[in-house]
């Protein structure tokens, strides 16, 4: 029998906020400028302040930029690991827990035509005070809830393009690439491993009574040295062969199509994952340390395999 810890970490959080907006053109309307700020008053973290600049320049009717810089928080909480018994102790101290705080950057620049949109974009995002759990349960018994020591920066660079084949067809292609900055000592392995690139391709066809979808994405490697901290903190599998420093590339297939009978009522039919990828099969998310102390967070792939999903909606 499993008994929940109701009382294990126990607050309340009380958040009044203010948030004004303004919004403002220039320059015969080809400059849009939307500014923000919020300011938040948390029982536990205190006072948060978040500001958001958006600007919009119309080179073209066709082509335009959009500069945003901005600011975003999280109060962190352990309800999740607590309640799904992932932390075995009897309490986690939040006393020198931080609010999350994110300082955002990005730029992009969009084209749109009769049948072509294309946007390019790049993004920077540096995370503060990410939380952390650690184990402390031979000295006081407890988790602690602390924040991270040093800063974690997400640098990416994006291009997605739409092209109107048809009036019932269209073809869709991405691809992101990503650069990561962050001292892996800092997190303790607390971090999931994250892709060095992704592409993505859709195919649409909506026409008459049928919206037929069909989704592919290619996820590239990902370093899972260095996310998951091996130089302090080695990984093995369960026959003890050290774990790979890099996860291989793989593709996720979705299909789904869909009939509309009348105004009010509709069928639909697709498969998630049609080629059945799992990362079970190349590589467990089961692993042991050093000391043979058996973990499940080895994790780069989708566990979850062929899914079939079958249903209708009625609309009023």
């Amino acid at each position: 029998m499993v008994s929940l810890r109701t009382d294990a970490d126990s607050y309340t959080y009380r958040t009044p906020a203010l948030f004004v907006q303004l919004y403002q053109t220039a320059f015969a309307r080809k400059l849009e400028v939307n500014a923000s700020l919020r300011h938040d008053h948390n029982n536990v973290y205190g006072d948060i302040t978040t500001p958001r600049l958006n600007l919009l320049w119309h080179h073209t009717d066709r082509l335009s930029s959009r500069f945003a810089a901005g600011q975003g928080f999280r109060l962190p909480t352990s309800f999740f690991e607590l309640e799904h018994a992932i932390l075995g102790a009897s309490a986690v101290d939040r006393t020198q827990a931080k609010a999350e705080k994110s300082d955002n950057l990005s730029y992009a620049l969009n084209y749109e035509a009769d049948s072509l949109a294309v946007t390019a974009s790049l993004n920077r995002t540096r995370t503060r005070n990410l939380a952390l759990f650690v184990d402390d349960t031979t000295g006081s018994g407890n988790f602690l809830l602390l924040p991270a020591p040093s800063d974690y920066t997400i640098d990416n660079v994006d291009v997605v393009g739409t092209w109107k084949a048809t009036p019932a067809d269209s073809i869709t292609a991405g691809f992101e690439r990503y650069w990561y900055r962050f001292n892996a000592a800092d997190f303790q392995g607390s971090l999931f491993a994250r892709p060095d690139w992704r592409a993505t391709f859709a195919l649409d066809h909506d026409a008459g009574r049928w919206d037929v979808n069909l989704r592919a994405t290619l996820t590239g490697p990902q370093n899972l040295a260095k996310f998951y901290d091996y130089a302090d903190s080695p990984r093995y599998n369960l026959d003890g062969t050290p774990k790979p420093d890099r996860s291989p590339s793989f593709w996720v297939v979705d299909f789904r199509a869909s009939y509309q009978w009348t105004k009010a009522f509709s069928t639909y039919a697709g498969i998630n994952n049609v080629f059945d990828y799992q990362q079970a099969t190349k590589d467990s998310f089961l692993w042991v340390d050093g000391e043979g102390g058996l973990d499940v967070t080895h994790i780069w792939g989708t566990n979850i395999g062929r899914t079939f999903v079958v249903g209708g909606k009625f609309t009023f």
